[in-house]
């Protein structure tokens, strides 16, 4: 079975043991991810294990993820839009998830920062059908 392995400070990549290789399976190299999605994926996992009662700033999170703080601002944003953050403001102001960490599948989070999400087909000897 496939595992995934976070390699440095990179986003993770699939690796795969010897000897698992199934009949009719091509395996490619590791999935390349845009560095919004490795943040947005990272900044979505920060808040998952936090209290849901507590907001965390921007600042946190950037700090905590080694994102840039501005850069994380647009990607919040993004998810923000499409109902998977949610901002508080006022004296304890913040950010947290807007549905319970169950609710929220990587690719949502995805869909959130990239747009929909479609599966590039190829035909057997790796060209386009």
């Amino acid at each position: 079975m496939p595992q995934f392995a976070n390699v440095g400070s990179g986003p993770p990549k699939l690796q795969i043991k010897d000897g698992q290789r199934s009949k009719g399976v091509t395996l490619l190299g590791p999935m390349q991810i845009p560095r919004r999605v490795d943040y947005g994926l990272r900044a979505v996992i920060y808040l998952s294990v936090q209290d849901p009662r507590k907001c965390c700033s921007i600042t946190e999170i950037a700090k905590q993820q080694g994102a840039p703080k501005k850069f994380l601002e647009k990607i919040i944003q993004d998810l923000m839009r499409c109902g998977l953050v949610k901002s508080k403001r006022g004296a304890y102001r913040g950010y947290t998830l807007a549905r319970s960490p169950e609710q929220i599948s990587f690719s949502d989070v995805i869909a959130a920062i990239e747009g929909p999400i479609a599966v590039k087909r190829t035909n057997r000897n790796g060209g386009r059908p």
